[in-house]
C-alpha cells in the first residue's frame, strides 16, 4: 500500500479490524473541484459523498480485499484515484506449550462490539475468531484461578492475561513515522531491504536461536 506524503493526487489511510475496513485522512493534492467522492470495495461502489470522510466497509471478504478511492468533478469525470489492498496475514500459530496450566489457562476473544468474552481451557478447541491478524485482533489468553461462568471470571483472587507476538519484521516510515510490519512464516529470516527482525524472537547465550513468536504479559503481572 502507499503511504501519505508521496505526491499522489488522492490518497488516504486504511486500517482494518473487526468490524471491517476503515479509511481516513482522504488527501487531495489538486486545484480541481471536486464534485463526489465514491467508496468501493472489490469492484462495487458501496458509499458515495459530496466530501471526504471517514468510512468503515463492513461487506469483506476472507481474502483479499480491494478497496478504492476515487474523487470526480461535477461531469463525472475522474480527477484523482486510489486502489490499495489488504491480503490476509498469515502468521504463526500460537504456541501453547510454553508452561501455562492448561487446568487455569483460557482462550479469550471480543464480540463485534469489543466486549471481553472468556471462552474454554487452552486444553480444548479454541474459538473461531479467537484471533485474526489482518483485522488487528491478537491472539490472547488469560491464566487465572476464578471461575468462569457466562463468558466471565468470577471468585478470582488472581488474573494474568497474555497475548501472543508472532515472529515479524518491521521498518519505520520516515515520512508518517510509523512502523510497516511484515509477519514472517516459521522462522525465516528473509527480509526485504530496510526491514529489521526485533532481537525479541532470538533466544540462547549467543541468540542463536529463533523462534516463531512468544508471549506477552498485557498488563503488570499481579501477584
Amino acid at each position: 500500500m502507499s503511504d501519505l506524503g508521496n505526491n499522489y493526487i488522492l490518497d488516504y489511510l486504511m486500517t482494518a479490524n473487526q468490524k471491517g475496513i476503515n479509511v481516513k485522512n482522504i488527501k487531495t493534492s489538486t486545484n480541481k473541484e471536486i464534485a463526489k467522492y465514491t467508496y468501493a470495495i472489490n469492484g462495487k461502489i458501496e458509499h458515495e459523498g459530496a466530501e471526504a470522510e471517514t468510512y468503515t466497509f463492513s461487506n469483506t471478504s476472507e481474502g483479499t480485499n480491494t478497496v478504492n478511492i476515487t474523487a470526480l468533478d461535477s461531469n463525472g469525470s475522474i480527477i484523482g484515484s486510489m486502489t490499495k489492498q489488504i491480503i490476509p496475514a498469515k502468521v504463526n500459530e500460537p504456541e501453547l506449550n510454553y508452561g501455562f496450566n492448561k487446568e487455569l489457562t483460557y482462550y479469550v476473544y471480543y464480540d463485534e462490539n469489543d466486549n471481553e468474552i472468556i471462552g474454554n481451557k487452552i486444553n480444548g478447541e479454541a474459538p473461531k475468531n479467537w484471533y485474526n491478524y489482518t483485522h488487528s485482533q491478537w491472539a490472547n489468553i488469560v491464566v487465572t484461578d476464578g471461575k468462569v461462568e457466562g463468558g466471565k471470571i468470577i471468585e478470582e483472587t488472581y488474573k494474568n492475561y497474555f497475548v501472543w507476538i508472532p515472529r515479524y519484521a518491521y521498518m519505520l516510515d520516515q515520512t508518517t513515522q510509523k512502523s510497516k510490519v511484515l509477519f514472517l512464516e516459521n522462522t525465516s529470516s528473509e527480509i526485504p531491504i530496510g526491514y529489521t527482525i526485533p532481537e525479541a524472537f532470538k533466544w540462547g547465550d549467543n541468540l542463536e536461536h529463533d523462534l516463531t513468536g512468544y508471549w506477552i504479559s498485557k498488563y503488570q503481572l499481579t501477584d
